[in-house]
């Protein structure tokens, strides 16, 4: 054959391939963007299983499910959170997790509020088996309503992914989950607060819980488990056997589920063989000491995660001091045979990338045998580093420089002393979040941080580090936070700041720096969205120039402690800020113009905290504060303002103390926390309403004013959560209602002193068991010193009963006082003997103690 008649043999092979694969690809479904359309849409029967499952539903204010509708030629491919499968049109997906997640803290309600809106509620309706060829189910994060996770979840047979996380279910874990062999990925996980923010009537099941867990090794395909909060304390004696039997499990995350002790069925190196696939472990938050470690730890060595935080472990010298010695070939001593072993598991965890030891409160341990233990298995591979809050001390060793590819670092709140090593930080070069935040550490500021080029974070604050913050910081062009407060940092800003062009929170309160505040640097970071530099020596004045490129601005904190220059805050009463403040307090230094309440605030009308403290201001509160604000903490203490007050007002901590307001006491709103309205000028008697319009209040001061009148008409029943009542130093007089002790049960500190009071003590006081400082000196009272003082009060630090007209013998019930610091009797009419116990008194004996010297 011809090389011609080849090469159309060769053509002709290839057009019968193409039209062989024509006809096969033609029997296939069409394609749109590179995806088969299915040959129907969604089956009939599971498109009524979903609308049935809607009608579960009593809540959808963010209206999630409204595209579920009811038309019969309505796809429910299309719906929302629905996912269809390509080739057959069944249900293979469905996702109705909360687009807004629950917040971590129940105290931020914003977001709590926002949360619960979006939350789907109601019943998860059994026409879901229907979705037969379902494999994906996630329904976290929503609000059911605690109520028991429905048995038949699991009947699903193709599900590979159920995801139940913080959507308020409680009761017992169905064991029927143990059905879903096919399952990869399993959350039942919530956070404490979940619950815990919710009454018993409202949540009578309390926790999801598991008694027996001999269904959980049924799911052989498990390759991820969060049983976080899930209350696993019955199944402490197999627990570990249990999850050993997954073998497949690469995710384990079991937080605050109130483990506290290794099963002692079996022997337990065999139990935890098949955990040698597990590269994330968080027994976080349950109640592990150190000899559960070398058994757990075994053969982990694909281990990249472990957090073992909030435990009782023990971070002591001699267990690191092995990890260091036995690394390098040491056989070790055979008295340390129970922590050689966990020795032998930890340095196994060589590709450990991230390890948080913090809150363990077993007792600390010497940060430097820690480090240089730590250092000997995994400096070439940990990431993330956290050892906070585990009361370590000693000095930083220059071993942590071994830690290559660290990024972030935290060792704040310990008892760590001496130099941060400078040549030892300076190689951390990848290192992204560095904090050695709350120790006792001291010396200069390492001049190699300005190399860590990658840092955005660093925090050094609450140590004793001296000397001035090096030029060198002008070299962190990613800096996004930098904490130094409360050191001892003297010098002035360096000017390299200006460079900082990524700063968004700058921190320097309470140090030694001093000079004027300079433009050149702190004026160029237009970035700032925070600025604390309150507590040091500024000299000169502020203009608002330096406020003209700081358009981001929300948090500005500004005070000196300079006498011999003090700083002045010099801007026009017409001048616009370029910004719009969350938090202003500028504090101990003077204004420009002290005869004028700063016009200029009311632009900021997007304020919710404002302190205007010792600044020098000499007129009256201007209407606008009160009218246009809706500030949650205002403070115009020791200034010389003038006039008075309107009732009313809807702020949660107010302080007008050390000024000259006038009038009637205000009445505020029933948001009111704390008020103190001490040394002004205030008349008249206190309002019978005053405990009504305030619920909650905590703290009210209202000492060193002109107000008169008696105690009694006043409803103290609803001012219950009352802990500190100061009416000293005014015109008040009568008895002291029996309502007092009977309606403030959270009293801790009652001060009466210096007014017209008179009678014998009421028994009621008896009831405020709580309280610690009780000084009811010079007023009128009378009779015998009750026994009950001492018998009952037995938190007592101070009592003060001088110039009175008490009689009798002083009781020997007061020796009963152990607290007690500070007694005065004097100038009564008492008879008798003094007590000899009260030279046994702890209180006096170690007053410092007790706070009193």
């Amino acid at each position: 054959m011809d090389c011609s008649s080849s090469s159309i043999n060769i053509q002709l092979r290839r057009l019968l391939l193409f039209i062989f694969l024509l006809s096969r690809f033609s029997s296939c479904n069409p394609i749109i963007n590179g995806d088969p359309i299915p040959n129907e849409r969604c089956k009939e029967v599971e498109r009524k299983a979903l609308l049935k499952f809607k009608e579960g539903i009593n809540q959808d204010h963010a209206g999630r499910l409204s595209s579920w509708t009811t038309g019969e030629e309505e796809d429910c491919c299309r719906w929302r959170g629905v996912g269809c499968s390509n080739r057959t049109g069944h249900v293979v997906h469905l996702n109705l997790r909360n687009p807004i997640q629950l917040p971590q803290y129940d105290d931020d309600d914003e977001v709590m509020e926002a949360f619960m809106r979006s939350c789907l509620s109601g019943e998860i309706n059994p026409s879901l088996l229907n979705l037969k060829d379902l494999k994906y189910m996630d329904l976290s994060s929503n609000n059911f309503g605690f109520i028991h996770i429905p048995n038949f979840l699991g009947s699903f047979q193709k599900l590979r992914y159920l995801n139940l996380s913080h959507s308020f279910f409680a009761g017992t874990v169905p064991p029927q989950l143990g059905n879903l062999s096919t399952l990869h990925h399993l959350d039942l996980s919530s956070l404490e607060n979940d619950f815990y923010s919710f009454s018993e009537s409202e949540n009578p099941y309390g926790l999801l819980r598991v008694d027996n867990l001999d269904w959980i090794s049924r799911l052989s395909s498990l390759e991820s488990l969060n049983m976080g909060v899930v209350n696993l304390s019955n199944t402490a004696d197999h627990w570990l056997q249990a999850f050993n039997k997954l073998s497949l499990l690469r995710e384990l995350k079991l937080p605050s589920c109130e483990l506290g002790r290794l099963p002692s069925s079996q022997p337990l190196p065999s139990s935890i063989a098949n955990f040698t696939s597990l590269s994330v472990l968080d027994l976080s938050w349950n109640n592990f000491n150190n000899s559960f470690l070398p058994h757990l730890l075994l053969n982990m060595s694909n281990l990249e995660d472990l957090d073992l935080s909030g435990n009782q472990l023990i971070l002591n010298f001699s267990y690191s001091n092995i990890v260091s010695s036995i690394h390098s070939g040491g056989g070790g001593d055979a008295s340390y045979s129970r922590t050689a072993g966990s020795v032998l598991q930890v340095g196994s965890l060589w590709k450990l990338r991230r390890l948080d030891l913090s809150y363990n409160n077993g007792g600390g341990g010497d940060v430097g045998a820690l480090v240089d233990g730590l250092s000997g298995f995994s400096n070439k591979s940990l990431e993330i580093l956290v050892l906070s809050y585990t009361e370590l001390s000693g000095h930083l060793p220059i071993s942590i420089g071994r830690f290559l590819s660290l990024k972030q670092l935290d060792l704040s709140e310990n008892q760590i002393s001496g130099h941060i090593p400078d040549e030892s930080f300076g190689q951390l070069s990848n290192l992204v979040s560095l904090s050695l935040s709350d120790n006792q550490m001291s010396g200069p500021i390492p001049e190699r941080f300005g190399q860590l080029s990658n840092l955005i974070s660093l925090d050094l604050s609450g140590n004793q580090i001296s000397g001035p913050i090096p030029e060198s910081f002008g070299q962190l062009s990613n800096l996004v936070s930098l904490y130094l407060s409360y050191n001892q940092i003297s010098g002035p800003i360096p000017e390299s700041f200006g460079q900082l062009s990524n700063l968004v929170s700058l921190y320097l309160s309470y140090n030694q720096i001093s000079g004027p505040i300079p433009h050149e640097s702190v004026g160029q970071l237009s970035e700032l969205v925070s600025l604390d530099i309150s507590g040091n020596y500024w000299e000169g004045s502020i203009s608002e120039h330096i406020f003209t490129k700081l358009t981001n601005l929300k948090e500005l904190l500004i005070s000196s402690f300079s006498r011999t220059n003090k700083l002045v805050f010099y801007v026009r009463q017409e001048w616009v800020p370029p910004f719009k403040l969350h938090s202003l307090e500028l504090f101990d230094f003077q204004m420009a113009d002290p005869n004028k309440f700063p016009q200029w605030l009311r632009t900021q009308n997007l304020l919710t905290s404002l302190t205007l403290r010792n600044v020098s201001i000499s007129d009256t509160i201007p209407e606008w504060l009160w009218k246009s604000f809706s500030l949650v903490h205002l403070d115009l203490s020791r200034n010389r303002l003038r006039g008075t007050v309107p009732s009313v007002r809807k702020e949660v901590s107010v302080d007008l103390s050390s000024n000259c307001l006038e009038g009637p006491l205000p009445l505020w709103s029933a948001n009111l926390d704390s008020l103190s309205l001490r040394d002004n000028l205030f008349s008249g008697p206190i309002s019978s309403n005053f405990g009504q319009t305030m619920p909650i209040l905590s703290q009210l001061d209202l000492s060193n004013n002109h107000l008169s009148g008696g105690l009694s008409s006043i409803n103290w029943k609803g001012l219950q959560r009352l802990e500190i009542l100061d009416l000293s130093n005014n015109n008040l007089s009568g008895k002291i209602p029996s309502s007092i002790g009977f309606h403030l049960p959270s009293l801790e500190r009652l001060i009466f002193s210096n007014n017209n009071f008179y009678g014998e003590l009421p028994s009621s006081l008896r009831y405020c068991t709580s309280l610690v400082s009780l000084d009811l000196s010079n007023n009128n009272f009378s009779g015998i010193l009750p026994t009950w003082i001492g018998e009952n009060l037995l938190h007592l630090a101070m009592l003060n009963l001088q110039a009175n007209s008490f009689t009798g013998k002083i009781p020997q019930q007061l020796c009963r006082l152990k607290y007690l610091g500070i007694l005065v009797l004097a100038q009564n009419q008492f008879s008798g003997f003094i007590p000899t116990c009260f030279g046994n008194l702890s209180g006096f004996i170690d007053g410092e103690r007790y706070g009193y010297q």
